[in-house]
């Protein structure tokens, strides 16, 4: 028998279409304790448009979290020169796209972007990254849109990584 590597984006998706192995994985990238995630409903993958000539953005898996956080998984193998760019376009369509005429500035919900890349991003050797928008002198965080970064270790069995 073959064992299909989480790398794929079939698998990734399979393995996220588990309630259990959501929950678990928010909890230890995002730092929330399991017992403070009441839900983890799976929604739908393609990213509003509004006028067909828009890019439509397509993410891997895309959570809401507790009814007040949007969260996007993406799992990117090859290397991709503009993955921050990528990553802020699907962060802006995803934290814009419920809120309709009229309504308050409060109903925006907080977006996380969670990347699993297996290409070194930046030149630090780190594994896990948090990137905050904040301000540049007093390092406030400013707003509620976060995006988090992780590279797999080149060296590390995906076997480890599925538990």
């Amino acid at each position: 028998m073959e064992i299909i590597l989480p790398k794929t984006d079939f698998c990734a998706k399979e393995l996220f279409a588990n309630e259990v192995v959501r929950k678990y994985f928010i909890s230890d990238v995002i730092g929330i304790p399991v017992k403070d995630i009441r839900s983890v409903r799976l929604c739908n993958p393609y990213l509003w448009k509004r006028y067909w000539k828009q890019k439509q953005g397509i993410v891997d898996v895309l959570i809401e979290l507790n009814n007040r956080a949007k969260v996007n998984i993406e799992l990117q193998i090859k290397f991709y020169s503009c993955w921050d760019k990528r990553n802020l376009f699907y962060l802006a369509k995803m934290y814009t796209e419920d809120l309709r005429v009229g309504q308050d500035y409060t109903k925006l919900k907080k977006s996380i972007s969670i990347s699993i890349l297996d290409f070194n991003y930046t030149e630090d050797p780190v594994y896990h990254s948090v990137y905050y928008l904040r301000d540049k002198k007093e390092q406030d965080i400013f707003g509620s849109v976060r995006g988090t970064y992780h590279r797999i270790k080149e060296n590390t069995g995906w076997r480890q990584f599925c538990g």
